[in-house]
């Protein structure tokens, strides 16, 4: 991908509302952010000009990305559980797809997070954005090491129902979702100095992040 195209395809980045997710023009975007994610990953591994960052910033869509990072966490949490069950078959790829995109966004947001410039250019929209992380430090400390489940085999992933693939990749999804979290929310606290006070105010008090990374 060259800058251009890069530059081209930030600008057109929109957030969507739960009732649009899935449909065409979503399925377009996240085939965008996938593609840009995969680039940022790419200039990291090269040592080489973080065009697609840049343009985020420049375009001033670094807000944009975290709201749709919390829209698609919306519709996983309460339309995917809602219709898993009756739609694990006929949509597996589809519903695999909106929750993969939640990854993918909180992929591209870390490789961003990285530059100090983007973590001052999210404003007000890093409330939201530590109350995810928040949320996932809380899905970490859930996890006891005596009652966790040993990873499905080759042979029983092929035995699997539809639905049970389904709720073994969103395990994935979210745990990998959660550790790259966490690494979003140390670029925040790093940058303490040039986020806003009621950011901080979440995270020190009301919320009381420093016990639950305890």
């Amino acid at each position: 991908m060259v800058q251009g195209e890069a530059e081209r395809l930030v600008e057109e980045i929109r957030v969507f509302g739960i009732e649009e997710i899935g449909l065409k023009a979503w399925t377009k975007q996240h085939q965008v952010i996938e593609k840009l994610n995969m680039q940022a990953q790419i200039s990291v591994m090269n040592q080489s000009d973080e065009y697609v960052v840049e343009a985020l910033i420049d375009h001033e869509k670094i807000s944009t990305l975290i709201h749709c990072l919390i829209v698609c966490e919306v519709w996983k949490d309460t339309v995917l559980v809602k219709v898993q069950q009756d739609l694990a078959s006929s949509h597996y790829v589809k519903l695999y797809l909106i929750m993969y995109h939640e990854a993918v966004i909180l992929g591209l947001l870390e490789k961003a997070f990285y530059h100090s410039s983007a973590v001052s250019m999210a404003g007000d929209s890093l409330i939201e954005l530590s109350d995810y992380c928040y949320r996932k430090t809380v899905y970490l400390n859930s996890f006891h090491s005596d009652t966790e489940e040993e990873s499905p085999k080759r042979d029983q992933i092929l035995n699997m129902k539809d639905i049970e693939r389904l709720e073994e990749q969103k395990k994935k999804i979210d745990f990998s979702c959660a550790i790259s979290a966490l690494t979003v929310l140390r670029f925040i606290v790093e940058n303490a100095e040039t986020v806003p006070i009621s950011v901080l105010s979440r995270l020190l008090t009301e919320q009381m992040m420093h016990r639950g990374l305890g």
